[in-house]
């Protein structure tokens, strides 16, 4: 849909310096479907007229100006679509790995509230248990990161 409203803005913008206040346009589409548009009327096919109200008379460097201007904004209204969509999947990915960081830390609070004795996987602790302290600490952290990653 913006391809069509920036084509007939260019094109517009085109036939700018040759209208007068009331210009008119052909419209037609031959028989492969193809939609041309003329300021000449087409022999022998039926072609809508259109009028383009309010064109005035405008320079070539005018002309230039204002596509430029329409060119730009297309161009920062692409990016734009382009960053949501970038924005939008980085949400997404920030949110399942939230989610599974929350199910990890109710998970590793429900073992260290379970009451049993628990390996360390320090390589520095040499195979041993956690002691009481580290337990606790450990049930902080658990807890830190249920508030943090849980909502």
């Amino acid at each position: 849909m913006a391809v069509r409203t920036c084509l007939a803005l260019l094109l517009t913008l085109a036939l700018a310096p040759f209208s007068g206040s009331q210009a008119k346009l052909y419209k037609w589409v031959d028989k492969d479907g193809n939609v041309t548009y003329s300021q000449q009327k087409p022999p022998d096919v039926k072609a809508e007229t259109l009028k383009l109200r309010g064109v005035q008379n405008i320079s070539s460097e005018q002309a230039k100006e204002r596509l430029n201007s329409i060119t730009d904004k297309a161009q920062a209204e692409r990016k734009d679509r382009e960053f949501k969509a970038t924005t939008t999947a980085e949400s997404q990915q920030r949110d399942e790995r939230m989610k599974k960081n929350c199910e990890t830390a109710r998970q590793n609070l429900r073992v260290l509230k379970a009451g049993v004795r628990i390996k360390s996987t320090d390589p520095k602790a040499g195979g041993g248990y956690l002691s009481d302290e580290q337990k606790a600490a450990q049930l902080a952290q658990a807890n830190k990161n249920i508030e943090d990653n849980c909502q």
